[in-house]
């Protein structure tokens, strides 16, 4: 038997739909002064998921690393090599 509950559905606006930001409230006049981010946002996972490889110190095991172009995937290898890296 399946129980169904039925909530109300509010219509939305477009401006509930896209946040907004007074670029006064950022700590810098512009990008140029803000240092380049390090790391891989969003993606625990993997990020995971390529250290395990990465401490595999047995012949013939291999990590594949699948993704979007322009995803960021290469420069996330790299970085994450070079912190293993002995």
């Amino acid at each position: 038997m399946t129980i169904e509950i039925h909530q109300p559905v509010a219509e939305l606006t477009p401006d509930a739909l896209r946040r907004r930001l007074d670029p006064a409230t950022l700590p810098f006049e512009t990008t140029a002064e803000v240092a380049p981010g390090r790391g891989t946002i969003g993606q625990p996972r993997a990020i995971d998921a390529i250290g395990f490889g990465l401490e595999v110190r047995s012949y013939g095991y291999n990590t594949f690393v699948a993704g979007q172009p322009g995803s960021g995937r290469e420069t996330s290898i790299i970085d994450l090599v070079d912190e293993f890296a002995p």
